[in-house]
């Protein structure tokens, strides 16, 4: 899609302005792919995917995002408070086809 070039910061930034980047599974990204698998599959075609994961490191900081303070371990627990560690790693899952 985007051949040898990346899309520009703003672009990305204005795409993470409509898309909920919380940590964790969404619901997003399992409609997109089940949307995908169906129109393949109407077009008689098999979908094979990959399912790759790695852990990055990450910058320790704290942002306020108008609602909430990111920037803390998020394990599921929902706990949402400053006693919790910076986070200095993620775990990224990324499916392709």
């Amino acid at each position: 899609m985007f051949d040898t070039c990346l899309p520009h910061p703003e672009t990305l930034s204005k795409w993470y302005k409509a898309i909920d980047g919380k940590p964790g599974l969404t619901e997003v990204s399992f409609t997109a792919l089940k949307a995908r698998a169906d129109a393949e599959k109407l077009a008689g075609k098999e979908v094979v995917c990959a399912l790759m994961f790695d852990e990055i490191a990450l910058r320790q900081q704290v942002e306020f995002s108008g609602k909430d303070y990111c920037g803390y371990i998020d394990m599921g627990t929902q706990l949402d408070d400053d006693s919790l560690p910076l986070a200095k790693e993620a775990l990224v899952f990324m499916v392709s086809s």
